[in-house]
């Protein structure tokens, strides 16, 4: 179990399990067209609402690949960096609040700044690049962290 007490290793297991699913509904529902339609700090949350104007049969712009599948992969990174920091509320945060904290999160971190560095936004039209996730993923993962446990204090 790591570092972390053995009841809680179950605990760290449902997180994750429910924020792929729980993720995975709202990225489906507004967070796609949040991070990926126009817009100066985010995007619009209507354009792309529900993968709304994606076409199976044409390519996302600058890619071989459809609109769906384009959203669809980036769904995994939205999934995959809350459950980054999930190690940080080891036993500090209750389940219920941790999902409402982790929707919270996607809408007002991470879509903004996926928005800013991949959706066209203003750091990627000043030139800013993101080399393998490394601002939108790892460092929104690592400075929420810290903050959360500043926030929640010792376990």
């Amino acid at each position: 179990a790591g570092l972390v007490r053995e009841r809680a290793s179950v605990d760290m297991l449902l997180q994750n399990f429910a924020a792929l699913g729980i993720l995975s509904v709202l990225w489906y529902v507004a967070g796609f067209s949040l991070a990926f339609s126009a817009g100066s700090l985010s995007g619009d949350p209507v354009t792309h609402f529900m993968f709304q104007g994606l076409s199976l049969s044409e390519a996302w712009p600058g890619y071989t690949i459809s609109g769906p599948l384009f959203g669809t992969y980036q769904m995994m990174f939205a999934v995959i960096t809350p459950c980054l920091m999930t190690g940080a509320f080891a036993d500090r945060m209750n389940f219920g609040p941790y999902c409402i904290f982790i929707m919270l999160w996607v809408l007002f971190v991470y879509c903004p700044w996926c928005h800013q560095m991949w959706g066209g936004g203003f750091l990627a039209k000043e030139g800013v690049f993101d080399f393998a996730g490394g601002i939108v993923v790892h460092t929104t993962a690592g400075w929420s962290s810290l903050a959360a446990c500043l926030a929640l204090g010792k376990r």
